[in-house]
C-alpha cells in the first residue's frame, strides 16, 4: 500500500458509497478485477471493491489450490467487523424474543376476547330468544284485549241502538198518552159544562 489506509466502495468506482476503510497492514483476498480496481471478499457474503492502485498483491498458495492474490491487512477490521454483527445478532435476538413474547400477550388477549364475545353472543341469543317469546306473548295478548274490545264496541253499539228505539217508543207512547189525556180532560170539561 501507498497510503497508511485505503477506502473500501461498494462499486469499481470512487462515486459509489464507502462499505470500510483499511490500514496498510491488513490482508484481503481479491476475488475479481475490473478496470483500475479489484473485487476483494471482507467476509463470507460481503465483498467490496478497492483501487490497484492503493494496494501491494502478494500470491498465496493454500494446501494444493490454485494460488489466490491477497491485499496485505484488514484482520482487525474482520474482527471488529465479526463482534459489531455479534452484538446486532444478540440485539436481533433479544428483540426476536421480545416480539414472540408480545405475540404470545396478543394470542393470549386475542382468545379471551373470543371467548367474551362468544358468551356475549350466547346471553345475547338467549335474550333474544326470550324477547321473541315476550314480544309474541305480548302481540297475542294485544290481539286478545283488541278483539274484546271491538266485541264490546259492537255489544255497545247494539244497546245503544236497542235503548234508541226504546227512547222512540217510549216518547211516542208518552206523546200519546197526553194526548189523550187531554182529550179526556177537555171532554169532561166540556161534558160539566164549564
Amino acid at each position: 500500500m501507498e497510503e497508511a489506509s485505503a477506502t473500501i466502495f461498494s462499486g469499481a468506482g470512487p462515486k459509489t458509497s464507502v462499505i470500510a476503510s483499511i490500514s496498510k497492514d491488513q490482508t484481503l483476498a481479491i476475488n475479481g478485477e475490473l478496470g483500475d480496481w479489484y473485487r476483494v471478499k471482507l467476509s463470507e457474503k460481503e465483498t467490496g471493491w478497492i483501487a490497484k492502485n492503493q494496494v501491494v498483491v502478494s500470491t498465496l498458495a493454500l494446501k494444493g489450490e490454485m494460488p489466490l492474490p491477497h491485499i496485505q491487512g484488514l484482520e482487525t477490521s474482520k474482527t471488529a467487523q465479526l463482534i459489531t454483527l455479534s452484538e446486532k445478532l444478540e440485539e436481533a435476538e433479544i428483540a426476536r424474543a421480545k416480539i414472540k413474547e408480545d405475540l404470545d400477550q396478543r394470542e393470549r388477549e386475542v382468545e379471551e376476547l373470543r371467548t367474551k364475545v362468544a358468551d356475549l353472543t350466547a346471553t345475547h341469543v338467549a335474550k333474544q330468544s326470550h324477547r321473541q317469546e315476550e314480544s309474541v306473548r305480548e302481540r297475542r295478548e294485544r290481539e286478545q284485549a283488541a278483539q274484546a274490545l271491538k266485541e264490546q264496541e259492537q255489544e255497545m253499539e247494539h244497546l245503544r241502538s236497542e235503548l234508541n228505539t226504546m227512547a222512540k217508543a217510549q216518547t211516542t207512547e208518552m206523546s200519546t198518552m197526553q194526548e189523550k189525556l187531554q182529550r179526556e180532560y177537555w171532554l169532561q170539561v166540556y161534558e160539566n159544562g164549564l
